[in-house]
């Protein structure tokens, strides 16, 4: 009963655990060495693999504590970098990785290799977003599961489990072979492989995990400022008018400042000037000045009701109908010494149905 008991806890362990022995683990412990992250691919690293873990630099990456090394026990590790790279061209470090998994339990080189269950109930909080990826899922199956194929075939990777190591399958043809990326020996480091060749011996799956591509928000960038007004289509031969159809200021102040960005001197309103102003906005080539933000316009929303009263209108839309509130309005709208008449008043309101009456 008791040799019965220690079977089972052994077949158990084996289920989680990985050492990836590829060569027998040394009894020496190696001192801790820096190793930068990687800019080319490793040193006769198969097409499609970033990681040849048979690379003899990996023997001297260790960690503290452990005696074991990347070479003899990493393929949990590199298993993992090798599907990111083929999955999105990601170059992940694997020593930094290994770090991270011995930080949460999920890594011992040279006792137990790589815990999966550890090791992939936390990398994707970890570095999902960094890398671009988003696991599926993690399955008790072999290479036949159509959960494995269905993912294949859409474009997803697996990183799978055989007895005693980590392999990756990254494609899957209808003729029943699967693209393996390997980092260490037991197979080719780039093959296509039969359903009998991963279904028996020591290539014989048992477990998977599924991993694709994730669309991560990236980081906002600034807009930058449009060295230009935009393009003014109407009508018009005022530039104050056109100036307001296209949502800036239009000022004399603000004219004059618009006027020296554009190289015209001295401007004063005149005629010419204006004119000048005019053509280079409705060829989209009006110049903003550089020396201060661009004054924008609010507009009051547009009024869609049947009044034509000016004061019923601007309370629907929720603004003051004061007369010394009109008379804000009617001055910030080119409407000069407002008294309240009735061309006054229409004039307010046919802007304000358009959407285009300025709040002062």
């Amino acid at each position: 009963m008791k040799k019965f008991k220690k079977i089972m806890c052994t077949t158990l362990a084996t289920l989680s655990l990985a050492v990836c022995a590829v060569t027998p683990v040394s009894d020496v412990m190696t001192s801790e060495k820096s190793f930068s992250i990687i800019t080319t691919l490793d040193a006769d690293a198969a097409s499609g693999r970033l990681y040849n873990q048979n690379d003899s630099k990996w023997k001297s990456v260790t960690f503290k504590g452990y005696f074991g090394n990347m070479k003899d026990s990493g393929c949990g590790i590199f298993s993992f970098c090798n599907a990111l790279y083929a999955l999105n061209g990601s170059k992940p470090d694997a020593k930094e990785v290994g770090q991270w998994a011995i930080n949460v339990g999920a890594f011992k080189p040279g006792i137990n290799g790589t815990d999966r269950g550890i090791f992939y109930n936390n990398v994707q909080k970890a570095y999902g977003s960094r890398f671009g990826f988003k696991l599926d899922g993690q399955y008790f199956g072999n290479v036949k599961d159509s959960r494995l194929i269905n993912h294949l075939k859409k474009g997803g990777v697996a990183v799978i489990h055989v007895p005693g190591h980590f392999m990756v399958i990254t494609g899957y043809n209808n003729n029943g072979t699967y693209h393996v990326i390997e980092s260490a020996s037991r197979l080719p480091g780039d093959s296509w492989q039969t359903e009998s060749r991963l279904s028996s011996g020591n290539t014989k799956v048992d477990w998977f995990v599924l991993i694709s591509k994730s669309n991560p928000s990236p980081a906002p960038t600034p807009t930058p400022t449009p060295n230009y007004f935009p393009k003014y289509t109407g009508t018009s031969n005022s530039i104050t008018d056109a100036l307001k159809a296209v949502g800036v200021a239009y000022s004399l102040d603000y004219r004059k400042s618009i006027a020296e960005a554009n190289g015209i001197q001295n401007y004063s309103g005149k005629s010419d000037q204006n004119i000048k102003m005019l053509n280079l906005l409705k060829q989209g080539k009006l110049k903003k000045p550089g020396s201060s933000p661009t004054p924008v316009v609010n507009y009051f929303p547009k009024y869609t009701g049947k009044s034509n009263s000016i004061s019923d209108a601007l309370k629907a839309v929720g603004a003051s109908y004061s007369l010394d509130y009109r008379k804000k309005v009617a001055t910030a709208n080119g409407i000069q010494n407002y008294s309240g008449k009735s061309d006054q008043n229409i004039k307010m309101l046919n802007l304000l149905k358009q959407g285009k009456l300025i709040k002062p």
